[in-house]
């Protein structure tokens, strides 16, 4: 029987470079090349069955095409779709009073996916954000757009005072008095306490 000579031939990616050792089972070993150009040694059978067709990049590079849905995660764009997604969903957010806490959703279609948000809206242009045209209406591709910080600050709701607790009228008082060593709440300073007891 001719002894087996795969030198020269391929399998998949790799192409048999020279025979190598023998395991301990006695089985020849090839040294294959691959077309990456990286270098393993295997066995005849799993050449030739089609186990092994790579030093293992088309692997790593099938994983990567499975779990990679956009390749935007890591972009300005995203961290954009997502906060705004997390301030209008988490009620753990300071900021979801301001959002979520007063009706403002996500559409559907942006909720759905990252790719959708991207479609509609494009890449975020040099000293731009995002910003709702309406501001007490959805994050919607009809309501949205790319706007500088003067064209947000145009585009604000009004801002509704809350009415003084009494510690903050206290203070208020005690400041037009000319007690000076209460702070904004009308609490005294510790290094105050003694000056001022009776």
């Amino acid at each position: 029987m001719k002894p087996l000579n795969l030198v020269g031939q391929r399998y998949g990616r790799l192409k048999v470079v020279a025979p190598a050792a023998v395991d301990k089972w006695g089985s020849r070993l090839w040294l294959c090349e691959c077309s990456c150009g990286g270098r393993i040694t295997t066995h005849a059978h799993s050449l030739r069955s089609g186990d092994t067709g790579s030093c293992g990049c088309l692997r790593r590079e099938t994983t990567i095409k499975r779990s990679t849905t956009h390749g935007g995660s890591h972009t300005k764009e995203y961290r954009v779709w997502e906060r705004m997604r997390i301030r209008c969903n988490n009620p753990n957010r300071a900021d979801y009073e301001r959002y979520g806490g007063r009706g403002i959703k996500v559409c559907a279609r942006w909720m759905e996916s990252f790719s959708n948000f991207l479609a509609d809206m494009g890449t975020v242009p040099a000293g731009k954000s995002l910003d709702r045209i309406n501001n007490d209406g959805d994050y919607e591709p009809s309501n949205c757009r790319w706007a500088t910080a003067s064209e947000q600050n145009r585009n604000r709701r009004k801002w509704v005072r809350k009415p003084l607790t009494e510690a903050h009228k206290l203070a208020i008082s005690r400041a037009k008095r000319g007690k000076k060593y209460f702070d904004a709440r009308g609490f005294l300073h510790p290094k105050q306490v003694k000056m001022s007891s009776p």
